[in-house]
């Protein structure tokens, strides 16, 4: 049974306890019903198998039936309200939970980023955008269950030179699993709201509908990465 999960395990001991009851060499029971003091008014005999396996049946359904609800009600995801600044990897990353039982692998896109004043700074032509799961090869969906219990995160944005040589400005770039479209010069972006669109779904179970959050984002010149993570309203 190595490598079998603990409910693989119940069920087949359960199973084992079920099939016992069909051996006839097990004991058999004297059941004697009766009041205090007064002859049994009902009197039989019950193969021990039978009784075990009785049992055992009435706990099987139950655990099927917990299992089925479990697989029926599926993944529970829960995101977090703010981005996180990694500033080792010049990251905002974005943590998401599982609360379920279910194992699931998020499909993370960004739909939309703009400013205060409605404008666009990811090109509606590149969206939406898959975003990069954290420590996963690029385009690999990471497998999120409830005994994750710190979550996974997911690069949003990040804040790098653009082109990567010395004296090219900061920008603040979308941390795309396939592309990377830079979206501002990070001096230009200081002191402007930015705003975030990003949908999450379950591509294992299509019928499950599409979550989206809006994130924010200020340009801050005293922040290390030159933004700072606010809570949208």
């Amino acid at each position: 049974m190595q490598g079998d999960s603990r409910w693989a395990v119940a069920r087949r001991v359960l199973a084992a306890l079920i099939a016992l009851g069909l051996i006839p060499a097990l004991p058999i029971l004297d059941v004697h019903i009766a009041l205090q003091g007064a002859a049994p008014f009902i009197s039989f005999t019950m193969p021990a198998g039978l009784l075990v396996s009785g049992v055992a049946l009435l706990f099987w359904a139950a655990l099927t039936g917990v299992l089925a609800w479990i697989q029926t009600s599926g993944p529970n995801l829960r995101f977090a309200q703010l981005l996180e600044p990694d500033q080792a990897a010049r990251v905002f990353r974005w943590r998401i939970w599982n609360d379920s039982a279910v194992r699931c692998r998020p499909r993370v896109v960004l739909t939309r980023v703009w400013t205060l004043d409605n404008k666009d700074l990811l090109d509606p032509a590149q969206s939406p955008l898959e975003l990069q799961w954290t420590h996963q090869p690029a385009g690999v969906r990471c497998e999120l269950g409830k005994q994750d219990y710190r979550g996974e995160t997911v690069g949003v944005v990040r804040v790098d030179l653009q082109p990567p040589v010395a004296g090219a400005p900061e920008q603040l770039i979308a941390f795309g699993a396939f592309h990377q479209p830079a979206l501002g010069e990070v001096s230009a972006l200081s002191g402007a709201k930015i705003f975030m669109a990003v949908s999450t779904t379950l591509p294992e179970l299509p019928s499950r509908r599409q979550m989206t959050s809006i994130l924010e984002i200020e340009g801050e010149n005293s922040e290390p990465l030159g933004f700072r993570s606010v809570p949208f309203p």
